[in-house]
């Protein structure tokens, strides 16, 4: 199914999407302010909402395929094991990949990692903003990069290479974008592995939601994690090697056990 979907074509169609959404921005409403929270939240939506799901519709039509070839909800339970294992490994990997990262990259550009360790995105008062950009960070953002990245991208990839390269590829481009790419690329290389493995997108897709969830509503952060200084790196060095390590070592052994998925 998605092995015969065209990488270009989708980026062409959501290049056209773009151009068409900021004209018609620009003669309705007029030029957009950077700091526009609306337009960002609903720009968010189109591009990561409505444009691929009626993408991937159209193309599971042209091919006379159900989109429960991907989403099969009955096909989640005998996976809900990796779940359960995968989500908390990747939420205390990617942190301490983070640590990892900032503390590799500070004695070559400190200010950077300053800036970057204290950025802290601002989140609206308005309450229906604040919900809207919630629920796109925490379902509907996850379910469409799942289809892109893993589903779009790994497949495509890897009929035009090999499995393991086009997971390898797949998931170095969703690390690069996003803000953690060590981190990001361990998350799309898992979850490449367990779509390979169980062809249900849904089941990726959960593994993400929750991820995400998790990680935007957490009401504690432990210590070790919460890093802001360049101090804290080295304050939280120990524990954030051990949790690298743990985790690592987890992760490690996932992809060993199914490394048949390559094959």
């Amino acid at each position: 199914m998605f092995e015969k979907m065209k990488i270009r074509h989708f980026l062409l169609s959501a290049l056209a999407l773009f151009v068409l959404c900021s004209t018609l921005y620009g003669v309705f409403i007029g030029k957009p302010s950077k700091m526009d929270p609306v337009s960002d939240v609903i720009f968010q939506y189109i591009m990561l909402g409505i444009f691929p799901l009626i993408w991937f519709s159209l193309q599971f039509k042209k091919q006379k395929q159900p989109l429960s070839g991907v989403l099969n909800i009955k096909k989640v339970k005998p996976y809900l094991k990796d779940v359960i294992i995968l989500v908390p490994t990747l939420i205390f990997f990617t942190y301490s990949a983070l640590w990892l990262t900032a503390f590799s990259l500070h004695g070559l550009f400190p200010n950077y990692v300053k800036d970057f360790l204290a950025d802290d995105m601002e989140m609206p008062t308005n309450n229906i903003l604040y919900g809207l950009i919630v629920f796109n960070g925490c379902l509907v953002g996850p379910i469409a990069e799942e289809f892109i990245f893993r589903g779009l991208l790994t497949k495509r990839l890897s009929a035009k290479t090999t499995v393991l390269w086009g997971t390898i590829l797949s998931s170095l481009i969703f690390g690069v974008f996003h803000s953690d790419i060590l981190g990001s690329f361990a998350f799309g290389f898992v979850l490449s592995i367990l779509f390979l493995k169980t062809g249900n997108l849904l089941v990726t897709s959960l593994i993400h939601v929750l991820f995400n969830t998790l990680v935007f509503i957490m009401p504690y952060t432990p210590k070790f994690i919460d890093i802001w200084t360049i101090n804290d790196l080295y304050e939280q060095m120990i524990p954030n090697i051990i949790c690298l390590m743990i985790t690592t070592s987890v992760l490690t052994i996932y992809v060993i056990k199914n490394r048949q998925v390559f094959q």
